[in-house]
């Protein structure tokens, strides 16, 4: 059986040479880009819940540099920043949902996450312009009540 296989030698060789065939080759990542642009939203929110912060930042790090639409991955990296919740990550997810804003398109959730640190930073009248932004944006929530019921709370 072993017989069939290259050596790791002979492994080397080739794909030195396979590389040296297809040096400069293009890339398609515009392409690419293009046609799996309606899961990004799904495949950032499975990146949020892995729970791998450090990971996660720094993917996603790479790709704001290269992404077409920033605002999802902005939105994503600030998620991640408010739930690691170490010392500045408030101020680093209070960034990205911002920047994620300005550049348009953003995600409803953006302007949940940007409620829920003016909410614990006690910035009430900011708090709650962001979070009715985010019930207006995503009127189906599936944390809808949770967020009137904060919003109720700072009414009060």
């Amino acid at each position: 059986m072993l017989a069939t296989h290259l050596s790791p030698e002979e492994r080397q060789e080739k794909l030195v040479a396979l590389t040296r065939e297809f040096a400069g080759s293009v890339t398609n990542a515009e392409a690419w880009r293009e046609k799996t642009k309606m899961h990004q939203r799904d495949w950032l929110l499975d990146e949020i819940k892995r729970g791998q912060h450090e990971e996660s930042i720094a993917l996603l790090t790479r790709m704001i540099a290269s992404a077409s639409a920033p605002s999802d991955v902005m939105y994503a990296r600030g998620e991640i920043y408010r739930l690691r919740a170490k010392d500045s990550d408030q101020d680093a997810a209070m960034t990205d949902y911002q920047a994620a804003i300005a550049a348009g398109s953003e995600p409803p959730e953006t302007h949940r996450g940007l409620g829920l640190i003016y909410r614990s930073r006690r910035q009430t009248s900011e708090a709650r312009e962001a979070l009715e932004r985010y019930l207006k944006l995503a009127p189906e929530a599936p944390d809808q009540m949770m967020i009137k019921s904060y919003l109720e709370e700072l009414t009060a």
